[in-house]
């Protein structure tokens, strides 16, 4: 088996295309909302690049909620800047001044109050507090809606979910650096006015997953999975073509191997955006019914990024943990390891039932990854860092196949 991975790893770095589903994504489907026309045709397109590569493919629907904004305006002493509201951000039509926080943390909100305010804090770029603990803090301080300052400059808004139970108690809005740095110096300067309005629409979207199987006859099914869905403002590039594109080549290259002795599940999942409503969605009806029975889930979410760090998380299996630990230093591997849970991504829901998960990225959290915006373009990839992780993710695969399956 150890040939047979380094026949893998070869296979992977000899493709001349590795980049093309992201560029058709992007470029020919474009933003892909779960539950979009969009959606269906970046669905029918994967589904096509697994039968072209002999898998047999089906695809799991499931219903989930969906929230649209009918109205929204933002303003800065009537002057408008380039904003968004937030997925499920709460209705409302309003003004008023603004309390800054620079930097959200735990302590920095220990004693805060925002009676009648409106809360203005810097996006943390997954550093710090996620948006949706902040809103949490600035509805319990007396805040009347929230706003973040998107970290990187150039008119950019980034989209996002707001709240994971529902829609939130104010309105909550993105807007840009420039804007948001215009607001802290009006700010400091005398009072300022900001007007938000929101009004949202909920309805519910059908999503779809698509599957690609690989059947050796075996009773365990090891499951591989990435997002396809975007925001509706983002072509979706890094976030997630490159995990799409790493499970593509990954269902190419096994179906060509022979004595795997498991089966393999590859699965495009739709509404990752949404709070991981269809890998949540899909292990309650095939998993904890039993109707697969799942040894391992290895994820992937954002898995190039140039010059980025490449991480492997495992979560569930010290047994796990140790082998890619020993493949990493034997192979001189370009990643890290940790054993963490896998926090943000379609891992979690099998890391809640207890099942061992796997999960590989590659980001540069010192540098704007332009997720969630219009920004996220595939001309800030390259074929290098893509075919390295996609190698580092197929040996992965390759040596959990030989320690338990061989």
């Amino acid at each position: 088996m150890t040939n047979i991975i380094k026949g893998v790893i070869s296979e992977i770095w000899s493709s001349k295309q590795i980049l093309s589903p992201i560029i058709h994504l992007c470029d020919q489907i474009g933003p892909r909302p779960s539950g979009s026309d969009a959606a269906g045709q970046a669905a029918d397109f994967i589904q096509t690049e697994f039968e072209i590569g002999n898998l047999t493919t089906s695809t799991h629907e499931f219903t989930h909620n969906s929230w649209s904004p009918e109205e929204f305006s933002f303003a800065i002493e009537n002057q408008t800047f380039p904003a968004i509201p937030f997925n499920l951000s709460g209705n409302g039509q309003l003004s008023g001044d603004c309390y800054y926080i620079a930097n959200p943390s735990k302590k920095a909100f220990e004693h805060a109050r925002f009676d009648g305010k409106i809360l203005l804090a810097e996006s943390s770029h997954g550093m710090g507090m996620h948006r949706t603990e902040i809103l949490k803090k600035a509805v319990e301080g007396g805040a009347i809606a929230y706003i973040q300052v998107a970290k990187t400059p150039g008119g950019i808004v980034e989209k996002g979910i707001i709240s994971t139970k529902g829609i939130a108690e104010i309105p909550a809005v993105c807007i840009s650096y420039e804007a948001g740095h215009f607001l802290r110096r009006k700010s400091q300067q005398a009072g300022v006015t900001v007007t938000i309005k929101v009004k949202g629409k909920v309805g519910l979207a059908i999503g779809k997953n698509v599957i690609g199987n690989i059947n050796t006859g075996s009773d365990e099914t090891i499951i591989l999975g990435a997002h396809y869905d975007t925001w509706e403002n983002s072509p979706g590039a890094f976030d997630n073509g490159t995990g799409i594109a790493t499970l593509l080549k990954l269902a190419e290259v096994y179906s060509q191997l022979e004595q795997l002795n498991v089966n393999l599940q590859f699965i495009a999942f739709s509404a990752e955006e949404l709070g991981f409503k269809g890998s949540t969605a899909y292990k309650e009806e095939a998993v904890e019914s039993r109707e697969v029975s799942v040894p391992l889930m290895v994820n992937f979410d954002c898995t190039a990024y140039p010059r980025g760090q490449r991480t492997i998380s495992v979560s569930n299996s010290n047994a796990i943990y140790d082998t890619l630990g020993h493949l990493l230093e034997s192979f001189n591997f370009d990643s890290t390891i940790n054993n963490r849970p896998p926090f943000g991504t379609d891992g979690f829901p099998f890391y809640l039932s207890k099942i061992p998960v796997v999960s590989l990225e590659q980001i540069d959290k010192t540098k704007p990854s332009y997720m969630h915006t219009a920004f996220d373009t595939p001309e800030k990839l390259t074929e290098d860092s893509l075919k390295n992780s996609t190698a580092i993710a197929g040996a992965v695969l390759g040596e959990i196949i030989r320690q338990k399956y061989t």
